[in-house]
């Protein structure tokens, strides 16, 4: 079998992920609002939690670490994944839309898992592979699921959580340390593995207590999962990099993680609500991380300058304005839930049809 350019085949997921991203909002927000022109498949909470943290994601991470498959390879993960997001537009709740986000899950697993399997390897990158595994069993209950639905949203969002602590560190850290050492000042701290193993430590034990009913354990535990995130920012010093806009930003993916996590503790520990405080880590965290590795990665790939790209701060702005805007739409008691609710889809929507025409010009 031939292989297909890596950079091709990760600019064929990161399009396909962004221009989805784009679509699924507004028409989340058309169903959720009972619009004539709203579609039941992408109705919240379901269909909204099934297509961005199943279908958008997952679409990130398979294009972030996929590197040079075959095109036979290229070509099932493409189809199982547009049959899995057409699965429920046909056949909402049905056994073809289960078994295509099944298909695309084992094909997501199969082809990512075993990069992080081998001898040698530290406990915190041979846990990546499980962590790849259950994400892509979440997704396919997201589908199939009929009980505690809120139970199986936290805990996709956490283990997405442990993925953003390993992941962002390894392209943030270096890339402040690289910055520094060229404008003459002392090395970042680079990876800081042991605050990355607590953190993953603790969400770990947090996803368990949660399952078994623990919840202001779970919260207290995600509390102190927070707070390290934040000291592991912190001693970044990413604000020294004042000329790197585009490190500002992946600082910013850091910093919605952090206020994620702590204000989702507290919820928990108090035994209150969590939708807004998961919007800190959906929208916020999520989102900023995304939007800013996958355009990072493209640039990187086609010799761009990432100090130079002005949509990484525009983007990361218009993502900002759709967290905070998504977070008040949710907290009890904010007035104009509306008037929020679309100032986060139009920010959200316009940051990713930006990026997806970005992408199509690398």
């Amino acid at each position: 079998m031939t292989a297909r350019s890596p950079g091709r085949a990760q600019q064929i997921c990161f399009v396909a992920a962004s221009i989805h991203a784009a679509l699924v909002v507004p028409l989340s927000l058309a169903a959720g609002s009972g619009l004539p022109f709203g579609l039941d498949a992408y109705a919240p909470p379901i269909g909204h939690a099934r297509e961005l943290l199943g279908g958008f994601v997952l679409a990130v991470v398979t294009g972030y670490l996929l590197g040079r498959p075959s095109r036979a390879l290229l070509g099932v993960l493409c189809v199982s994944w547009l049959l899995a997001r057409l699965g429920w537009l046909l056949d909402a709740g049905g056994p073809w839309a289960l078994a295509s986000q099944g298909a695309f899950a084992l094909a997501f697993t199969a082809s990512l898992a075993p990069k992080f399997i081998g001898s040698g390897r530290r406990w915190r990158n041979l846990a990546v592979a499980p962590l790849l595994a259950l994400l892509a069993a979440a997704s396919v209950a997201l589908d199939g699921i009929t009980g505690n639905l809120a139970l199986v949203h936290q805990v996709m969002i956490l283990l997405l959580a442990i993925l953003l602590a390993f992941m962002g560190g390894r392209v943030l850290a270096p890339a402040v340390t690289t910055e520094r050492e060229r404008n003459g000042l002392s090395p970042a701290v680079r990876m800081q593995p042991r605050l990355e193993g607590t953190i993953m430590a603790l969400l770990t034990v947090t996803i368990t207590t949660l399952a078994a009913g623990y919840s202001p354990l779970g919260g207290a535990i995600t509390i102190a999962a927070g707070a390290v995130a934040a000291i592991r920012l912190w001693r970044w010093r990413v604000w020294t990099c004042r000329a790197r806009a585009d490190l500002w930003c992946l600082g910013a993916g850091h910093l919605w993680l952090s206020l994620g996590l702590l204000t989702f503790g507290f919820a928990l520990a108090r035994g209150s609500g969590t939708s807004s405080a998961l919007h800190l880590l959906t929208v916020g965290a999520l989102g900023t991380f995304t939007f800013n590795i996958m355009l990072r990665a493209r640039l990187q790939r086609t010799q761009g300058e990432p100090a130079r790209e002005t949509l990484l701060p525009a983007g990361t702005a218009l993502l900002a304005v759709a967290t905070l805007a998504r977070y008040a739409a949710a907290t009890p008691g904010t007035g104009n839930t509306p008037i929020l609710l679309g100032i986060a889809a139009a920010a959200w929507t316009l940051a990713y049809v930006a990026l997806a025409r970005r992408l199509l010009r690398t």
